[in-house]
């Protein structure tokens, strides 16, 4: 793909970013498509190469007619600075969770089972940005 291209395209969607801050963007890719005289899929490859979640982005989308894409930077949801490996503390916020009767029983261990399963697992060196971003999908979904 042309970089010059790509480049443009990157610096659209900051500007983007710049301007609405503090809840993302939402993106028609056919529409900046054809604003910048391009392929949709040349704006997908931009987001998929420059907009990751390595690159302190959260990307949503949605297929279809009327479909998006969604575009939030990390820095815009809490950081939290020490690592949660105190099962208490976590299970006090999941159950907190619980009991805002967003899941039933079943959903609500099988949430319990995977982030305990991303806990064991995740390195220690990334388990603050794997929590801050497992939070920020959670919202959101809840969000809509």
């Amino acid at each position: 793909m042309n970089n010059i291209l790509s480049d443009q395209i990157e610096k659209i969607i900051l500007e983007m970013l710049r301007s609405r801050e503090d809840e993302g963007i939402i993106l028609k890719r056919r529409e900046l498509a054809n604003e910048l005289e391009c392929a949709p899929s040349q704006i997908t490859y931009v987001i998929n190469t420059r907009f990751s979640d390595n690159q302190n982005f959260i990307v949503e989308s949605r297929r279809g007619n009327g479909g998006y894409i969604k575009i939030s930077s990390v820095k815009n949801y809490p950081v939290i600075v020490k690592p949660i490996n105190e099962k208490e503390i976590l299970n006090k916020l999941l159950n907190d969770l619980q009991e805002s009767n967003i899941f039933d029983d079943v959903q609500f261990s099988l949430f319990m089972t995977a982030v305990h399963t991303f806990l064991d697992y995740c390195p220690d060196s990334k388990i603050n940005k794997g929590i801050n971003t497992l939070t920020k999908r959670v919202k959101t979904i809840l969000e809509g």
